[in-house]
Formats: structure tokens, sequence, C-alpha cells
């Protein structure tokens, strides 16, 4: 396993091992080949059918020494990634293959706190990784309660009526299929140019790679020369829905205005009512399950592919149009969960800061305490 916490080796009864490195059971193994040692790859081996196995080769087995070390924190000094660094210097072997040896491991010093205070750290990094886990599945859980509810609200409504089949499937018998662009007036963003990459008054814009689903990525911002026509033409508004052209087409989510002033690629539509029939949050969460849960339209890409979404196919698209209250409530209800997700996965990231941030200070470069 990898990524950090301690997980059972796993044992298959009857395997052949003509050749390896015996451990026995509670003992750690480490993966010494790239990259796997470079991924954190190791585990303990608490549940075993046996008291004692047969490693690989390409596993290290170690334990901690009566009295003087713990199995746990020895594992947790290896995950580190700076000790992971400073072994893989003394890996041998061709390039793209190689291993640590056995015995630069046996011989890398490190410096012990006393062993209760080990036991207690060891005991610290398991109960803030037990935290993650809690949160991942409360996510999973909230994230598959918000698929399920997006279907039926989208099928059934919030009013209990009768429902009728269209061509975008099932749905409440008093809503309306139109053509996206009778309801919404798009516009596709600025076309990149090198030019306008370099030029004297750049501004921050957004490209595909900004908007995921249901939220915008400010990680990685560029910035591009606009002119004073195209700052008015291209300025997004706090409630902007912008979809995606391409990549992963009708990929959508809302502009809150996070940067004051900010413009957006060709790559990307811009959406806004033409009137109050329609509603970029309602149409935010039926493009969520149109193109990512259902596939609708027939329209599927990634990364790899050359799907796109031109505007004169996006303005024919039929999209369901709901009476304002009942969508009203169908947003509510859905960006609720979403901010249950989106705070549980807060919390995941807090506790992995404080995990790394733990983890970091027990080893430091050159070993020490």
């Amino acid at each position: 396993e990898g990524g950090g916490e301690p997980s059972e080796y796993d044992w298959r009864p009857g395997a052949s091992i003509r050749s390896g490195n015996y451990f026995e059971k509670g003992d750690c193994l480490l993966a010494k080949i790239t990259p796997c040692f470079e991924n954190g790859k190791q585990a303990v081996t608490n549940e075993l059918p046996a008291d004692f196995g047969v490693a690989s080769t390409e596993l290290i087995p170690f334990r901690g020494k009566a009295g003087i070390s713990s199995k746990y924190f020895l594992y947790y000094v290896l995950l580190d990634t700076k000790a992971r660094r400073q072994l893989a210097q003394k890996m041998e072997g061709a390039t793209g293959r190689q291993r640590i040896p056995m015995s630069v491991l046996r011989e890398w010093p490190i410096l012990l706190p006393p062993l209760s205070e080990q036991e207690r750290i060891a005991g610290i990094l398991m109960k803030i990784q037990g935290a993650i886990r809690l949160q991942d599945r409360i996510i999973q859980i909230l994230r598959d309660l918000k698929k399920s509810t997006l279907r039926h609200l989208f099928t059934h409504g919030t009013r209990g009526e009768k429902t009728k089949m269209t061509e975008i499937g099932e749905m409440p018998e008093s809503w309306e299929v139109v053509k996206l662009g009778e309801v919404f007036e798009t516009q596709l963003g600025k076309m990149l140019s090198q030019k306008a990459r370099v030029g004297d008054d750049p501004r921050p814009y957004l490209r595909n790679k900004n908007v995921q689903w249901g939220r915008i990525d400010l990680s990685d911002m560029l910035c591009m020369d606009f002119s004073e026509r195209e700052r008015r033409k291209f300025l997004l508004r706090p409630g902007d829905l912008l979809i995606c052209e391409g990549g992963e087409p009708g990929r959508a989510a809302i502009w809150s205005g996070d940067i004051k002033e900010c413009y957006y690629q060709k790559a990307l539509h811009r959406l806004r009512p033409k009137d109050e029939r329609g509603s970029n949050c309602f149409l935010a969460l039926w493009l969520t399950y149109a193109f990512q849960s259902q596939n609708l339209y027939g329209i599927a890409g990634a990364s790899s592919t050359i799907a796109h979404l031109p505007e004169i196919q996006l303005k024919q698209l039929p999209i369901p149009i709901a009476p304002a209250v009942e969508q009203y409530e169908i947003t509510r209800v859905l960006n609720d969960l979403s901010s249950r997700v989106m705070a549980h996965e807060n919390r995941k990231s807090l506790y992995q800061d404080m995990f790394s941030s733990t983890l970091g200070f027990l080893y430091a470069e050159g070993g020490g305490w």
C-alpha cells in the first residue's frame, strides 16, 4: 500500500516463492524499486494466516529492536519525503529500475527519541490518519447522496407530480424542454495569442483547466492583454456560468467573483440568462447530471480526445425549464450537499496538513532531533 497508513500486506496462501526475504507477522515491508519506493510503498504485516512468510526480493522487511525502537515510528520515519529523497541518492542499478540495497537501509543513520516518545508520536500519526479515513468515508457517502438526489430531482422534481418522457429523459409534467439558446446568451472568450501573452497590461483570465465540475480552480492562473473593448466584452461577473468547449465538453461551474477583475479564454463559453425562465445555478446542476452522470447528449470527451462543444451546438442543446420556485428549491438542496462535501474536504485537508507537518519533524536533512 502507498500513501502512508500502516496497512496489511496482501498474503496469498499457496503462492510459490522460490527466493526472497524471510519475515515474521508484524514486520514492516518496504518496496525498494523505483518508482514504488518514491511513491511511499510500504506496509505492516499485521494480519497474516501464518506467523511468518517470504517476501519478494523487491521488498525489504524491517522491524524495531526490542526496547530500542518502535516499528511504527520507523515506518513513519521512512515515509517522510526528506528521508526518501536522501535514501534515493543511494539507489543502485539501471535508471528507472534502481533499487535501495538492504545494506544501505541497515546502515542508514537516524537519531531516536526514547521508546515511549516514539510510540506516542506513532500513535498520534495513526489517529490523524484515522481522522483522514473517516473524512474520506463521509465525503464518499455525501457524493453518492448528491448523485442519487440529482437523479431523483431531475426526474421527479420536488412537488410529487406525475412525470412524462421527453427527448432528454423522464421529468415532471409541468416542466418544459427548450433549446438552450432560447433562454441563455452565450459568448466564447478571447482567442489566445502570443502577442497578447507578452503585452504591457496583462490581466488574469480563466482557461479550460480552471473550470472543474462545480468549482473554479484558481491555483494556476495565467495573464494576457485585453484591450478596452475586450475588457468590456469578456469581463466576468459574479454568477456567470462557464462551460468547457473542449477537453471534457460540458464541464461547468459558476464564477463567484473571487478575483475582482477576471476574464476568460476562447476555450470557454460564458452564459447569462435572457429572462426569468433561466437560472445559471439550475443549468449548471443540469449539465452535471446530463454530461457527467448520464451523457444524455452523446458528447463525451477527456483531455486525450478531440471532442468539442462549439457554440452553435451548445445553443441547440435541449434543456429542462422548471418553474422558478422549483428551480430555486432544487438548487438550494443540491448546493447544500455540495457545501457539506466541501466542508469535509476542507477538514480532510487540515488533517493532511497536520499529518505532513508532524511527519516533517521525524527526520531532518542529515538526521537529527
